[in-house]
């Protein structure tokens, strides 16, 4: 049996047994294919992709609320970068038109523009995303 010929009966049994709901089937051909280098085939593509998503989508802390799950941490990393720019464009404004304005003045006007939005808050929750949105930044680079 050749390298090729053995691959596809793997690949054939272990579709077979991934359709069948066993999710093991799908990393164990994962695996089968990247060991040998040889490309993935379009059921196995479909299957990875489906499971990153449900991993994605359910996975995460094990609690409710927003800090459970990939998703709500997505969705928080969102409204944080939401309430980063409007901060970062009033502290800005602040500084080339209302010097006189404080750096409290420009967290509470961004609260303003972000009322009604899934980013609103108040003054100081701007802030403390702005400062942490800044933080991960930082970090980054």
């Amino acid at each position: 049996m050749t390298p090729g010929e053995y691959l596809d009966r793997e690949s054939r049994r272990l579709k077979s047994e991934a359709e069948t709901g066993d999710f093991r089937a799908v990393a164990e051909a994962f695996a089968l294919f990247a060991v040998n280098k040889a490309p993935l085939p379009e059921w196995l593509i479909d299957a990875v992709w489906i499971g990153l998503f449900e991993a994605f989508k359910k996975g995460g802390a094990d609690k409710r609320g927003k800090t459970g799950g990939h998703e709500a941490r997505a969705r928080r990393l969102d409204i944080e970068r939401e309430r980063y720019i409007a901060a970062s464009n009033q502290l800005l404004m602040r500084k080339l038109r209302r010097p006189m304005e404080t750096r409290k003045d420009a967290f509470e006007a961004a609260s303003r523009k972000l009322a009604g939005t899934v980013a609103q808050g108040s003054a100081g929750a701007i802030e403390a995303s702005y400062n942490r949105a800044k933080r991960r930044l930082h970090n980054r680079a």
